[in-house]
């Protein structure tokens, strides 16, 4: 079965994976304290915690062992047919433009080790101004490990960054999906986007939604504060995993 991915393609950003940025140091920067805001917590059925929280630069394993795990077909679904991702683009996918781009991952825990299984990004149109008053938008991608799906991870992920980006005042999330990709198909519909048939390349879907107010109680709302002694505990430890 294909896996939940959803092709990023910005014009602004380079041609492998489409959702990677040039920005990227040679060099691990220190990365700033994660916001609370932007942490959330959940325990899935048989005790297993998962924690929804940014891309930080340390995150290329993770990132890295996350699209090695994929299938071929799942990475073909994701990068729309780049199967072999280079150790400098992963490396880009971790050095996060504050200005214009938005990446979370959503990690468990395991036997005390942490390990990714969904990364969802967007990437403000070029030439867009989230405070502008026009229709600025962002393109976005989702990918979920095969293994984890059909856990509601895409649509706990997909909220987010639908968060996020209300938060930052765009008015627009859209991307392209290939045709053939039918369980991200059917992800998009559940999550209230449009689907629609790309007119010029009948291999691909174009989906879209339209934004409204974000939710205070949802990651990525800079009014969400942090008060679950579990998320606290969770903040504390990937702060530490950050800064050891």
């Amino acid at each position: 079965m294909n896996s939940h991915f959803l092709h990023f393609a910005s014009a602004a950003a380079p041609p492998v994976g489409r959702c990677l940025t040039q920005r990227c140091p040679t060099a691990t920067p220190t990365a700033p304290p994660i916001p609370t805001a932007s942490v959330d917590v959940r325990m899935l059925r048989g005790g297993v915690r998962m924690t929804l929280r940014p891309v930080q630069p340390q995150d290329g394993e993770l990132i890295a062992k996350l699209i090695a795990g994929l299938s071929p077909a799942g990475r073909r679904n994701r990068f729309h047919g780049a199967v072999q991702i280079s150790a400098d683009e992963v490396r880009r996918m971790c050095c996060i433009d504050p200005q214009r781009e938005v990446a979370f991952v959503v990690t468990a825990f395991e036997r005390g080790a942490e390990r990714a299984v969904a990364d969802a990004r967007y990437c403000i149109d070029a030439g867009g101004d989230a405070n502008a008053d026009g229709a600025s938008g962002a393109e976005f991608a989702l990918m979920v490990d095969e293994r984890w799906q059909r856990r509601g991870l895409g649509g706990w992920a997909m909220a987010a960054l639908r968060n996020s980006a209300q938060t930052a005042g765009l008015r627009w999330l859209h991307g392209e999906v290939l045709s053939s990709n039918l369980p991200m198909l059917a992800l998009m519909r559940c999550c209230g986007l449009c689907c629609t048939p790309d007119p010029e390349d009948d291999r691909l879907v174009q989906v879209q939604e339209r934004l409204g107010v974000p939710d205070p109680a949802l990651p990525g709302s800079s009014a969400r504060s942090v008060t679950d002694p579990v998320r606290r505990t969770a903040l504390q430890q990937l702060q530490n995993w950050i800064t050891r």
